[in-house]
This record gives C-alpha cells, sequence and structure tokens, in this order.
C-alpha cells in the first residue's frame, strides 16, 4: 500500500532553472544526520535529463526532468530506512523514483549479516526556460 500511495504522490515542480549541483552535499548532511558515515557513497551519477512536454500552445518553456543515480554501499536495512524517510523529509526538490537493493554477503563463513548495496535514483523537475515566466502587465 505504501508503494502504491508514493506513486500517487505529487513530484514538486520548479519554477527555475536546472537545480543546482550540490547533491553530493545534500547527500552528505542527510548521511551525517542518520548517522551513516559518508564513506558509505560510493557514487553519484548523471541517469538522464528528459523533456517531459512542450505545454501546448507554450513556446516559452519546456518542462524537464533532471535524474541521478547515487549507490550506498553495505547498509543495514534499517538504515536504508532512516536515510529514506530523513531524504524524503528534507528534500523539496529531489524525489526518489527508483530503489534497488543488493544483498552483500559476508567475507567469512560464520558471519550471517543481512546488509544490502543500495542504488537510488532520485529526480527534479524544472522548467527550462523561464526568462519570461508571466506576460507583462502594460
Amino acid at each position: 500500500q505504501e508503494v502504491l500511495d508514493l506513486r500517487e504522490g505529487d513530484q514538486r515542480v520548479e519554477l527555475r532553472p536546472r537545480p543546482q549541483q550540490d547533491v553530493i552535499a545534500q547527500i552528505n548532511a542527510v548521511l551525517a544526520e542518520v548517522g551513516i558515515p559518508s564513506r558509505s557513497l560510493r557514487s553519484l551519477s548523471p541517469e538522464s535529463e528528459t523533456q517531459i512536454s512542450s505545454g501546448a500552445g507554450s513556446t516559452r518553456s519546456k518542462l524537464k526532468r533532471q535524474s541521478l543515480r547515487l549507490v550506498l554501499e553495505n547498509l543495514e536495512v534499517q538504515e536504508i530506512g532512516v536515510f529514506l524517510l530523513k531524504w524524503r523529509s528534507s528534500q523539496q526538490v529531489w524525489t526518489i523514483t527508483r530503489i534497488e537493493l543488493t544483498h552483500v554477503r559476508g567475507q567469512e563463513k560464520d558471519v550471517d549479516e543481512d546488509r544490502y548495496d543500495a542504488t537510488l535514483v532520485i529526480s527534479a523537475l524544472y522548467v527550462e526556460d523561464i526568462a519570461a515566466p508571466y506576460p507583462s502587465q502594460s
């Protein structure tokens, strides 16, 4: 049910240019706040940037989606959950759109830890050209 609720949720569209590339700082801030070492962030890379729609009759602006892929490694299920909750509550622009978990096997046979690498895709919607968002009042 929670997955269905998330799918029905609205994603915020920023009426401004492409989001600033300070995402690593935002991720590290959330990691620090929930007590996960920053070394858990293995990578952050561009996923895609696509045009969503051109809008009927609108030639001034285009709605675009920018997506980034981040990989957090060797985390417990509880750590992933705490990170996701904090990210969701602290982020106004970047929405998690996909989550993939890969089970990490312990190096030793006696170690029975449930740890995972989490690959997250985060997306931001924005208006490409907002030089004149409203008609001038004359």
